[in-house]
Protein backbone atom coordinates (compact mmCIF):
# COMPACT_ATOMS: atom_id res chain seq x y z
CA UNK A 1 0.00 0.00 0.00
CA UNK A 2 1.37 3.85 -0.99
CA UNK A 3 2.16 6.12 1.43
CA UNK A 4 -0.92 8.89 1.87
CA UNK A 5 -0.08 11.65 0.36
CA UNK A 6 1.02 15.36 2.22
CA UNK A 7 -0.26 17.96 1.78
CA UNK A 8 0.32 21.59 3.91
CA UNK A 9 -2.46 23.84 5.36
CA UNK A 10 -3.52 26.65 4.31
CA UNK A 11 -4.58 29.17 6.42
CA UNK A 12 -6.13 32.11 5.27
CA UNK A 13 -3.60 34.40 7.46
CA UNK A 14 -0.15 33.07 7.93
CA UNK A 15 0.42 35.53 11.09
CA UNK A 16 -2.21 33.04 12.74
CA UNK A 17 -1.82 29.62 11.71
CA UNK A 18 -5.42 28.66 12.87
CA UNK A 19 -8.16 27.90 10.81
CA UNK A 20 -11.83 26.33 11.67
CA UNK A 21 -14.05 25.34 8.87
CA UNK A 22 -17.90 24.14 9.38
CA UNK A 23 -18.49 21.23 7.12
CA UNK A 24 -22.41 20.17 5.83
CA UNK A 25 -22.87 16.60 4.65
CA UNK A 26 -20.62 15.75 1.70
CA UNK A 27 -18.59 13.12 0.01
CA UNK A 28 -15.01 11.32 1.67
CA UNK A 29 -11.91 13.35 1.50
CA UNK A 30 -8.54 11.81 0.31
CA UNK A 31 -6.83 9.72 2.52
CA UNK A 32 -3.81 12.39 3.49
CA UNK A 33 -1.40 13.56 6.26
CA UNK A 34 0.07 17.03 6.66
CA UNK A 35 3.43 18.09 6.12
CA UNK A 36 3.80 20.17 8.91
CA UNK A 37 3.37 20.35 13.07
CA UNK A 38 -0.45 20.84 12.32
CA UNK A 39 -3.34 19.37 14.73
CA UNK A 40 -6.39 18.78 13.65
CA UNK A 41 -9.51 18.25 15.46
CA UNK A 42 -13.06 16.52 14.57
CA UNK A 43 -15.98 17.79 16.34
CA UNK A 44 -20.11 16.63 15.73
CA UNK A 45 -22.01 18.73 16.05
CA UNK A 46 -25.84 17.14 14.83
CA UNK A 47 -25.83 13.46 13.24
CA UNK A 48 -22.79 11.38 12.84
CA UNK A 49 -19.43 11.43 11.30
CA UNK A 50 -16.90 7.88 10.86
CA UNK A 51 -13.05 9.27 10.52
CA UNK A 52 -10.50 6.91 9.49
CA UNK A 53 -7.23 7.83 11.34
CA UNK A 54 -3.91 5.49 10.22
CA UNK A 55 -5.53 1.93 9.74
CA UNK A 56 -8.48 2.49 12.26
CA UNK A 57 -12.11 4.07 12.13
CA UNK A 58 -13.63 6.13 14.31
CA UNK A 59 -17.85 6.44 14.55
CA UNK A 60 -18.43 9.90 16.09
CA UNK A 61 -21.62 11.23 17.29
CA UNK A 62 -22.91 14.39 18.25
CA UNK A 63 -21.06 16.22 21.34
CA UNK A 64 -17.70 13.88 19.81
CA UNK A 65 -14.23 15.60 19.66
CA UNK A 66 -11.23 13.61 17.94
CA UNK A 67 -7.60 14.57 18.49
CA UNK A 68 -5.59 14.00 15.33
CA UNK A 69 -1.93 14.46 15.78
CA UNK A 70 0.25 16.15 12.78
CA UNK A 71 1.78 12.38 12.34
CA UNK A 72 -1.26 10.36 11.42
CA UNK A 73 -3.04 10.13 8.21
CA UNK A 74 -6.26 10.75 8.37
CA UNK A 75 -9.36 11.58 6.65
CA UNK A 76 -13.33 12.14 6.88
CA UNK A 77 -15.22 8.70 5.73
CA UNK A 78 -18.51 9.48 5.53
CA UNK A 79 -20.72 12.29 7.03
CA UNK A 80 -24.61 12.71 7.77
CA UNK A 81 -25.35 15.56 9.84
CA UNK A 82 -22.63 19.01 10.84
CA UNK A 83 -19.38 18.65 11.89
CA UNK A 84 -16.26 21.21 12.38
CA UNK A 85 -12.65 20.73 11.56
CA UNK A 86 -10.57 22.98 13.48
CA UNK A 87 -6.42 22.89 12.42
CA UNK A 88 -3.81 25.23 14.13
CA UNK A 89 -0.13 25.13 14.34
CA UNK A 90 1.68 23.58 17.61
CA UNK A 91 3.32 26.78 18.14
CA UNK A 92 -0.03 28.30 18.35
CA UNK A 93 -0.42 26.44 21.90
CA UNK A 94 2.90 28.82 23.28
CA UNK A 95 0.90 31.46 22.68
CA UNK A 96 -2.49 30.39 25.08
CA UNK A 97 -2.67 31.66 28.89
CA UNK A 98 -2.78 28.42 29.77
CA UNK A 99 0.35 25.27 30.35
CA UNK A 100 -1.02 23.90 26.91
CA UNK A 101 1.19 21.34 24.71
CA UNK A 102 0.70 19.46 22.12
CA UNK A 103 3.21 16.40 21.54
CA UNK A 104 2.88 13.62 18.43
CA UNK A 105 4.16 11.02 21.14
CA UNK A 106 1.74 12.25 24.15
CA UNK A 107 -0.70 14.10 22.79
CA UNK A 108 -2.92 17.05 23.89
CA UNK A 109 -1.94 17.81 27.86
CA UNK A 110 -3.89 20.80 28.88
CA UNK A 111 -2.48 22.50 32.50
CA UNK A 112 -1.85 19.15 33.38
CA UNK A 113 -4.81 17.14 32.10
CA UNK A 114 -4.27 15.03 28.87
CA UNK A 115 -6.66 15.22 26.47
CA UNK A 116 -7.98 11.70 25.35
CA UNK A 117 -7.95 10.83 21.71
CA UNK A 118 -11.79 10.82 21.63
CA UNK A 119 -13.62 12.76 24.05
CA UNK A 120 -17.47 13.20 24.93
CA UNK A 121 -18.26 16.81 25.32
CA UNK A 122 -20.47 16.96 28.09
CA UNK A 123 -24.08 17.89 26.84
CA UNK A 124 -24.42 21.30 29.37
CA UNK A 125 -20.54 22.18 27.77
CA UNK A 126 -21.56 21.67 23.99
CA UNK A 127 -23.39 24.77 23.58
CA UNK A 128 -20.19 26.94 24.47
CA UNK A 129 -17.93 24.62 22.45
CA UNK A 130 -20.32 25.25 19.62
CA UNK A 131 -20.71 28.85 19.76
CA UNK A 132 -16.50 28.88 20.45
CA UNK A 133 -15.76 27.24 17.03
CA UNK A 134 -18.71 29.35 14.95
CA UNK A 135 -16.72 32.09 15.88
CA UNK A 136 -13.22 30.87 15.07
CA UNK A 137 -15.10 29.74 11.61
CA UNK A 138 -15.74 33.81 11.69
CA UNK A 139 -12.39 35.13 13.10
CA UNK A 140 -10.12 32.73 10.86
CA UNK A 141 -11.75 33.82 7.33
CA UNK A 142 -12.75 37.36 8.66
CA UNK A 143 -10.76 40.72 7.58
CA UNK A 144 -10.57 41.99 10.99
CA UNK A 145 -7.57 43.55 12.56
CA UNK A 146 -6.40 41.95 15.89
CA UNK A 147 -7.36 38.48 14.63
CA UNK A 148 -4.44 36.71 16.11
CA UNK A 149 -5.36 38.05 19.49
CA UNK A 150 -8.98 36.87 19.35
CA UNK A 151 -8.41 33.34 17.67
CA UNK A 152 -5.75 33.20 20.46
CA UNK A 153 -8.36 34.24 22.89
CA UNK A 154 -10.98 31.98 21.24
CA UNK A 155 -8.69 29.06 21.52
CA UNK A 156 -7.93 29.31 24.87
CA UNK A 157 -11.83 29.63 25.72
CA UNK A 158 -12.62 25.68 23.79
CA UNK A 159 -9.43 24.34 25.36
CA UNK A 160 -10.86 25.34 28.58
CA UNK A 161 -14.16 24.00 27.72
CA UNK A 162 -12.59 20.34 26.59
CA UNK A 163 -10.59 20.49 30.00
CA UNK A 164 -13.59 20.94 32.13
CA UNK A 165 -15.04 18.07 30.13
CA UNK A 166 -12.09 15.68 30.91
CA UNK A 167 -12.06 16.40 34.44
CA UNK A 168 -16.28 16.46 34.84
CA UNK A 169 -16.55 13.45 32.84
CA UNK A 170 -16.88 10.77 35.74
CA UNK A 171 -19.52 13.45 37.63
CA UNK A 172 -21.51 12.98 35.08
CA UNK A 173 -24.16 10.73 36.39
CA UNK A 174 -27.09 10.89 34.09
CA UNK A 175 -28.88 8.33 31.83
CA UNK A 176 -27.32 7.10 29.02
CA UNK A 177 -28.51 7.49 26.00
CA UNK A 178 -29.65 4.81 23.11
CA UNK A 179 -28.62 4.62 19.22
CA UNK A 180 -32.07 4.53 18.75
CA UNK A 181 -33.50 7.48 20.95
CA UNK A 182 -30.43 9.61 20.16
CA UNK A 183 -31.43 9.51 16.37
CA UNK A 184 -34.97 10.14 17.28
CA UNK A 185 -33.70 13.67 19.06
CA UNK A 186 -31.32 14.31 15.95
CA UNK A 187 -34.50 13.95 13.29
CA UNK A 188 -37.04 16.19 15.73
CA UNK A 189 -34.29 18.76 15.90
CA UNK A 190 -34.22 18.27 12.06
CA UNK A 191 -37.81 18.78 11.55
CA UNK A 192 -37.65 21.66 14.17
CA UNK A 193 -35.38 23.58 12.14
CA UNK A 194 -36.95 22.96 8.83
CA UNK A 195 -40.41 24.46 10.50
CA UNK A 196 -38.78 27.61 12.68
CA UNK A 197 -41.80 29.61 11.91
CA UNK A 198 -44.31 26.62 13.51
CA UNK A 199 -45.62 27.03 17.17
CA UNK A 200 -43.49 24.76 18.63
CA UNK A 201 -45.24 23.26 22.34
CA UNK A 202 -43.92 20.87 24.34
CA UNK A 203 -47.11 18.78 23.85
CA UNK A 204 -46.55 19.17 20.15
CA UNK A 205 -43.04 17.37 20.52
CA UNK A 206 -43.99 14.85 22.90
CA UNK A 207 -46.55 13.66 20.45
CA UNK A 208 -43.52 13.92 17.28
CA UNK A 209 -41.23 11.91 19.64
CA UNK A 210 -43.46 9.00 21.16
CA UNK A 211 -41.72 9.69 24.69
CA UNK A 212 -43.10 11.44 27.55
CA UNK A 213 -41.80 14.53 28.48
CA UNK A 214 -39.40 13.89 31.07
CA UNK A 215 -38.16 11.20 28.67
CA UNK A 216 -37.59 13.76 26.22
CA UNK A 217 -36.52 16.80 28.16
CA UNK A 218 -33.84 14.42 29.32
CA UNK A 219 -32.90 12.72 26.21
CA UNK A 220 -32.73 16.50 24.58
CA UNK A 221 -30.25 17.71 26.92
CA UNK A 222 -28.18 14.42 26.18
CA UNK A 223 -27.82 14.87 22.74
CA UNK A 224 -27.91 18.88 22.24
CA UNK A 225 -26.96 20.35 25.74
CA UNK A 226 -29.51 22.27 26.43
CA UNK A 227 -33.94 21.83 27.00
CA UNK A 228 -35.99 21.72 23.83
CA UNK A 229 -37.40 24.93 24.56
CA UNK A 230 -33.95 26.34 25.13
CA UNK A 231 -32.74 24.53 21.84
CA UNK A 232 -35.85 26.37 19.99
CA UNK A 233 -34.72 29.34 21.17
CA UNK A 234 -31.20 29.06 19.89
CA UNK A 235 -32.45 27.27 16.54
CA UNK A 236 -34.68 30.30 15.90
CA UNK A 237 -31.51 33.02 16.83
CA UNK A 238 -29.31 31.23 14.98
CA UNK A 239 -31.42 31.60 11.91
CA UNK A 240 -32.31 35.10 12.44
CA UNK A 241 -28.77 35.86 12.32
CA UNK A 242 -28.09 34.34 9.47
CA UNK A 243 -31.04 36.17 7.43
CA UNK A 244 -29.94 39.55 9.03
CA UNK A 245 -26.73 39.12 7.75
CA UNK A 246 -27.59 37.83 4.29
CA UNK A 247 -31.27 39.49 3.29
CA UNK A 248 -32.78 43.21 3.27
CA UNK A 249 -35.88 42.09 4.71
CA UNK A 250 -37.40 43.71 8.02
CA UNK A 251 -36.75 43.00 11.37
CA UNK A 252 -39.99 42.31 12.40
CA UNK A 253 -40.51 40.06 9.28
CA UNK A 254 -37.07 37.85 10.14
CA UNK A 255 -38.36 37.63 13.73
CA UNK A 256 -41.87 36.52 12.51
CA UNK A 257 -40.45 33.96 9.74
CA UNK A 258 -38.21 32.04 12.26
CA UNK A 259 -41.11 31.66 15.24
CA UNK A 260 -41.13 34.54 17.09
CA UNK A 261 -44.55 36.27 18.07
CA UNK A 262 -43.59 39.83 18.38
CA UNK A 263 -41.17 41.75 18.03
CA UNK A 264 -40.10 42.86 22.00
CA UNK A 265 -40.04 38.66 22.57
CA UNK A 266 -37.39 38.40 19.58
CA UNK A 267 -35.26 41.10 20.84
CA UNK A 268 -35.28 39.87 24.40
CA UNK A 269 -34.30 36.28 23.61
CA UNK A 270 -31.79 37.50 20.92
CA UNK A 271 -29.72 39.99 22.69
CA UNK A 272 -29.99 36.97 25.40
CA UNK A 273 -28.32 34.65 23.34
CA UNK A 274 -25.84 37.17 21.08
CA UNK A 275 -25.31 39.52 23.63
CA UNK A 276 -26.25 42.50 21.35
CA UNK A 277 -29.68 43.52 19.74
CA UNK A 278 -30.60 42.28 16.00
CA UNK A 279 -30.65 45.93 14.14
CA UNK A 280 -26.65 46.10 15.83
CA UNK A 281 -25.97 42.95 14.95
CA UNK A 282 -26.85 43.69 11.13
CA UNK A 283 -24.64 46.85 11.17
CA UNK A 284 -21.55 44.71 12.80
CA UNK A 285 -22.52 42.07 10.23
CA UNK A 286 -22.56 44.07 7.49
CA UNK A 287 -19.21 45.90 8.24
CA UNK A 288 -17.31 42.27 8.35
CA UNK A 289 -18.79 41.43 5.08
CA UNK A 290 -17.41 44.79 3.86
CA UNK A 291 -14.35 44.87 1.35
CA UNK A 292 -11.55 46.27 3.20
CA UNK A 293 -9.92 49.49 1.78
CA UNK A 294 -6.18 48.50 0.85
CA UNK A 295 -4.76 51.16 2.77
CA UNK A 296 -5.90 49.99 5.69
CA UNK A 297 -5.34 46.40 5.67
CA UNK A 298 -3.67 44.40 8.05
Amino acid sequence: MSAPPKIPVFYPDSKVPVVCRSRPPGGPVNFHQHTDADWEFFYVSTGTTRVRVGEAHWDLGAGDLLTIRPDEPHACVRCRGKRYALMLHRKVLRGIPLRARGEASQGLVVDGVRIPKLLSVAPPRRQTVEYVLDRLHQESFGNEGDRQTMCVALLTQLLLEIKRSVVGEERWTGPRISPFARETIECLCEEVAAELASPWSMSKLVKRSGYSATQLASFFVQVTGMSPCRWIAQARVRKACELLAQSDASIVDIAVNVGFGSRCHFHRVFHKVVGTTPGRYRSLALHETRPLNPRHAP
